[in-house]
């Protein structure tokens, strides 16, 4: 019963320290599907195909936009960890 506790315990420690990354991965989903869900609003409110596609690319690019600045902090390489160089073979002189 004691394992069984402990593993519970871990697991919902994980689910704590996870909370940040779940919420940032549905803000990311929204990003990406504001442009879907813009569409079908225009279209539910009748407005003719033209403006839908413009106002979808335009939301869009907004949302790409901020995708990037949200992305943005996990592709800079952390401090402490160097980059890895790529090895080069030495040519022997013969």
């Amino acid at each position: 019963m004691s394992a069984l506790g402990s593993w519970v315990k871990k697991e919902v420690e994980y689910l704590k320290n996870s909370i940040p990354l779940v919420t940032t991965g549905f803000i990311l989903f929204v990003l990406v599907s504001s442009g879907l869900l813009i569409a079908i609003l225009l279209r539910i409110l009748n407005y003719h195909g033209t403006i839908i596609a413009f106002a979808a690319v335009i939301v869009e690019l907004i949302a790409i936009t901020l995708c990037y600045l949200i992305f943005r902090k996990h592709l800079k390489p952390k401090e402490g960890e160097e980059e890895e160089k790529p090895i080069t073979k030495k040519k022997r002189i013969s």
